[in-house]
C-alpha cells in the first residue's frame, strides 16, 4: 500500500489498511509508524494478517521480532540491514587497508576464501564446468 500515513495521517493509513483487509487482502502493511503506540493500535484495528517493515534509518521504531509479534505482527521485514552492515564492513575494511596498506588486520574479520567460493555457488559452477569441459573446449 503507499504511504498514506506520512502524507495522510495514522487515521487514514489505518482506514485503508482495514479496506484492503475488508477486501480479501493477505497481508497489510501500513508504512511509517511512527511510534509503537501507532504500531500496536494498527494492528488491533486491522482485521488482517500485518507486516512490520524495520528499515533501519525509517520513521518506523525498531523493534525485536518477539516484540512485534506481541504488538500483532505476523511478519516482519529487515530490508535495509544486509546492506547497511555490509557498507559499514567496507568501509571498515577500506581505512584499515589505507592507513596500513595490507588486508591482514586483527581488526578486519574477512570471510575465508573457499567459504566465500562454497557461499557464491562456484563450486556449482566448477562442477558444471568439469562436466561439460569437452563441449566447453577446456
Amino acid at each position: 500500500m503507499p504511504d498514506a500515513r506520512t502524507g495522510l495521517g495514522f487515521e487514514e493509513a489505518v482506514r485503508r489498511g482495514a479496506a484492503y483487509a475488508e477486501a480479501g487482502a493477505d497481508l497489510v502493511f501500513v508504512e511509517s509508524l511512527q511510534s509503537e503506540e501507532e504500531m500496536r493500535r494498527a494492528c488491533s484495528l486491522i482485521r488482517a494478517p500485518m507486516m512490520a517493515n524495520m528499515s533501519d534509518g525509517g520513521k518506523t521504531p525498531i523493534r525485536p521480532a518477539k516484540e512485534l509479534a506481541s504488538f500483532g505482527y505476523r511478519l516482519a521485514i529487515w530490508p535495509a540491514m544486509a546492506a547497511l552492515s555490509a557498507s559499514a564492513a567496507i568501509e571498515r575494511a577500506m581505512l584499515n587497508l589505507k592507513a596500513t596498506g595490507t588486508s591482514v588486520s586483527s581488526e578486519v574479520p574477512l570471510f575465508g576464501f573457499d567459504n566465500f567460493c562454497r557461499m557464491v555457488g562456484f563450486e556449482e559452477v566448477w562442477a558444471f564446468e568439469e562436466k561439460w569441459k569437452d563441449v566447453l573446449g577446456k
